[in-house]
């Protein structure tokens, strides 16, 4: 007599796991990877909340800011701090809060402008520069090589001494030093992608150079673009804040907090010591809230240096 077969009996938790994969949307795995990223990195989560704020202070400005920032009373010495100035005045009697909260505004401007178009030139270059190599890549990175010899401040000096000042010019000078350092790690990663049997099989069928790195390389050096990006947040706006702290950046009126620093803030250290303190503590806090947000996210995007 024949004997049944045996039903294959799949185990429940591969079911489970089938249909939660089934059911799986992108909001979904974002709000699980942020709940993640808040149990695992609390001290990102820490420079998330302060770069939230900041980005909230910039944007609600006008309704959050109780005086004009480029308006006041000439006083010629400045008030202190009060119920009606909660930072105390500047001796043009211009509110220093509401000066601290426009300067965010121009802080995130140079910061995220700069900041983005210097590691996309970055990205793409590094992504030519190793995917064409030969000579292509050589003129490349002797170029890069020149623009990294020099430190950031120098280089930023230079360009806004030739350009003068003003915040379009700041942006571009904040711009120019971010290229190269980001060009270099995007080439590293692109050098290990460049040789993966699906680059060359995408050759052999006869893809064009332009779809293979933008369609095949860049997102597998995407993880380390995003990490310097917000890495050189806070870097552009320390820069931004020393070129206007030299009287190379931002110009009066403008709020920004390098020129607060540099004025009355300087001028009336002894006397009002609330006029650099604000701009000072303010500054602290942006790139400290990026540098501690840059390093979480290097940390959950690795995979070399994930934990359990």
């Amino acid at each position: 007599m024949k004997q049944p077969s045996p039903t294959v009996a799949f185990p429940q938790g591969n079911d489970v796991a089938r249909r939660r994969y089934l059911e799986d949307t992108g909001s979904r795995r974002f709000r699980r990877a942020v709940r993640d990223f808040i149990r695992r990195r609390p001290l990102g989560t820490i420079g998330a909340v302060i770069i939230l704020v900041m980005i909230f202070a910039a944007a609600f400005a006008d309704v959050v800011a109780p005086y004009d920032p480029r308006e006041g009373e000439f006083t010629g010495l400045p008030l202190p701090p009060s119920l009606d100035h909660f930072l105390g005045t500047d001796p043009f009697g211009r509110d220093v809060f509401s000066r601290l909260l426009y300067g965010a505004r121009t802080a995130l401007l140079v910061g995220f402008v700069s900041s983005l178009v210097g590691s996309t030139v970055g990205l793409a270059l590094g992504v030519i520069g190793a995917y064409f190599g030969g000579r292509i890549d050589e003129v490349i990175q002797r170029l890069m090589d020149v623009l990294i010899s020099f430190p950031l401040i120098v280089i930023a000096i230079a360009v806004v001494a030739a350009l003068g000042p003003g915040t379009g010019n700041v942006i571009v000078a904040v711009t120019i030093p971010v290229i190269p350092r980001v060009a270099r790690v995007v080439r590293s990663s692109g050098l290990a992608v460049v040789r993966m049997p699906y680059i060359e099989a995408a050759r052999s069928v006869g893809v064009q150079a332009p779809r293979i790195m933008f369609r095949h390389m860049v997102p597998n050096v995407f993880a380390p673009y995003l990490i310097l990006l917000t890495a050189f947040l806070g870097q552009a706006i320390l820069l931004e804040a020393s070129l206007s702290f030299l009287g190379l950046g931002v110009v009066e009126p403008e709020p920004a907090w390098g020129l607060m620093l540099r004025g009355q803030g300087m001028a009336f250290l002894e006397q009002a010591p609330w006029l650099a303190i604000a701009p000072g503590v303010a500054i602290s806090l942006a790139v400290f809230g990026f540098n501690l947000f840059g390093d979480s996210l290097r940390d959950a995007l690795d995979p070399r240096l994930r934990t359990a």
